[in-house]
């Protein structure tokens, strides 16, 4: 490996930890609900993901803006600075999923409608992908929870090839998580989003380069 590839490999290794030391300290409650069992679990995992916004939204800025110096520092500056928006920004996503696994829960106590579980759990994961979504716009164009909303809608629908390598990368983090949460903790949920960021990375190059030139004017057909 020449030595500038070695560099950005470090760089980026040591971001991605910093970062989820960050993610890890700021969100006890969804490590918590890894290692919890019964109706705690449930109640850990909502309320985690529900403050987990600020967090995601930060990581994501910092992903996408990456600064050599005081990454946690400026990591705080922006939990601080967007954390009421990015709470509220994640309160539906936290209500239809607890729909959903409360859903989940129902059909695997009657066997007449386990056959549905499949389907309760690709929506799942398909509102988790919008999420993800909705926190990049947010984080990165500097958008309104209602037009961040709009444009994740349209991006979500319109690329299809982008939310199978997304949902790919979150069940395999999944799976990862619950057999090997302790190295997980080390770089585990910065790396998800990591990978995650960098599928829809091109896409999301090319629509900051469209709100350059239109000033701000972006619309759907832009992308």
């Amino acid at each position: 490996m020449k030595p500038n590839l070695m560099n950005r490999f470090l760089n980026t290794v040591w971001l991605l930890f910093l970062l989820n030391l960050c993610l890890v300290v700021t969100n006890p409650l969804i490590v918590a609900a890894f290692f919890i069992k019964g109706s705690l679990k449930l109640v850990s995992l909502a309320v985690g993901v529900l403050l987990f916004s600020p967090s995601l939204t930060a990581t994501l800025f910092l992903l996408n803006n990456p600064v050599e110096e005081n990454v946690i520092g400026m990591f705080v500056r922006r939990y601080r600075r967007e954390f009421k928006e990015a709470v509220l920004l994640g309160l539906p996503t936290v209500l239809l999923s607890l729909v959903l696994v409360v859903n989940l829960i129902g059909v695997k106590l009657f066997p007449k409608f386990q056959s549905l579980s499949p389907l309760f759990m690709i929506l799942l994961v398909l509102v988790v992908v919008f999420y993800f979504y909705q926190c990049l716009f947010f984080a990165n164009f500097e958008m309104t929870l209602k037009v961040s909303f709009k444009f994740a809608l349209q991006f979500f629908l319109d690329n299809m090839v982008l939310n199978a390598g997304v949902m790919l990368v979150q069940l395999i983090a999944l799976f990862m998580a619950r057999q090997y949460m302790g190295y997980f903790c080390l770089i585990g949920f910065s790396g998800t989003l990591f990978l995650m960021n960098l599928i829809v990375k091109n896409k999301l190059i090319k629509m900051k380069q469209i709100v350059n030139l239109h000033e701000g004017g972006m619309t759907f057909e832009h992308f």
